[in-house]
């Protein structure tokens, strides 16, 4: 039986794949994620094999988890199984499941960005904004000398 272009739950058929060592006939097929594996006959039809692996695990669809909302199950190139997630500032990113169940991961990255540090400065009429770095080394350059010299001098490192 010629089983080209027919579906068995995430697999779809492609070609012929040959036979086991014992004789069982193989078939190359496709999961519905695009990883390509030789499948035996006899798990296709039974329902054995339903898929390469990726929908294994919880499912996690339509599930939040801080900014992100999983949309489905995915494989990386690296074929790592991850799960592709909408995050509120629209990014797409793939994500394992397993960051996402233990709270590793709460966004596409955008929430690093909106928690980085910003200091404002002000010295006589000016302002400038300073990185946390350049706000530490002010503290510590002005408290070990205790003059108010040492603060116009790094302020005017700054211009």
């Amino acid at each position: 039986m010629d089983l080209i272009g027919y579906t068995f739950n995430h697999w779809t058929v492609l070609d012929g794949g040959g036979f086991t060592k014992d004789g069982k006939k193989l078939w190359k097929c496709k999961c519905s994620c695009t990883v390509i594996k030789l499948v035996r006959q006899y798990s296709l039809e039974s329902g054995k094999s339903k898929s390469c692996g990726c929908r294994n695990g919880k499912d996690l669809t339509n599930q939040i988890f801080g900014n992100l909302k999983a949309l489905e199950p995915s494989i990386r190139g690296d074929r790592i199984r991850v799960w592709r997630c909408k995050c509120v500032c629209g990014n797409e990113p793939l994500i394992r499941a397993q960051s996402l169940v233990e709270g590793h991961s709460k966004s596409c990255g955008c929430l690093k960005e909106q928690r980085k540090f910003k200091a404002t400065v002000t010295f006589g009429d000016e302002k400038f904004s300073l990185s946390e770095e350049e706000f530490t080394e002010l503290i510590k350059t002005v408290s070990k000398s205790k003059k108010l010299e040492t603060f116009s001098q790094w302020v005017q490192l700054l211009k």
